[in-house]
């Protein structure tokens, strides 16, 4: 049977039990009851329940929440059970990425390889300050040997002025015009 043709069944099944005889005409009072009503007492006790009974039904929780990883990777700890209370910022689940540890290692080898650089940049810097400053003194230096060449120089030249001008005056008077 289709469920349409028992529904139909079912509609006329109720409506022809709803259907009553006519009431009696006779007035007669209901009868009394002859006597007191006899109730059955029994004893309570404690005993473990027999009875299971199995119901379907779903279960709503308060809040829903999607859950998303930050990374990709492999579950490693769970760290709660399902059914659990949790609140914000709880750790849920530990996940273990193989590729974010090969990257990290990868950064690290990446900083040491720039530390090793700053570090002879540096010493290059140094060794270079270290050489400008011996050409700066080694400048100063043959500054003031010059200084101090030009200077003997002038006195020799003057000497040599004064003698000739000595040597002038006595060879040959000069002419003037």
């Amino acid at each position: 049977m289709t469920k349409t043709s028992l529904a139909v069944i079912l509609t006329f099944a109720t409506v022809a039990c709803g259907k009553s005889a006519p009431p009696a005409q006779n007035n007669a009072p209901a009868a009394a009851p002859a006597g007191p009503v006899t109730i059955d007492a029994v004893r309570v006790v404690e005993q473990p329940v027999n009875v299971t009974l199995s119901m379907p039904g779903e279960l709503d929780p308060y809040e829903i929440v999607a859950v998303y990883p930050r990374v990709a990777g492999f579950v490693k700890s769970i760290a709660v059970d399902r059914g659990s209370r949790v609140r914000t910022g709880d750790v849920l689940v530990v996940l273990e990425a193989p590729e974010l540890a090969a990257q990290r290692a990868e950064a690290q080898s990446k900083l040491q390889a720039a530390n090793a650089q700053v570090d002879a940049t540096r010493a290059r810097a140094d060794a270079e300050a270290s050489t400008y400053d011996k050409l700066k003194s080694a400048s100063a230096l043959q500054a003031s040997s010059r200084a101090t060449t030009w200077s003997s120089r002038r006195r020799t030249s003057k000497r040599i002025a004064v003698k000739s001008s000595r040597r002038s005056r006595t060879s040959k008077p000069r002419v003037r015009r």
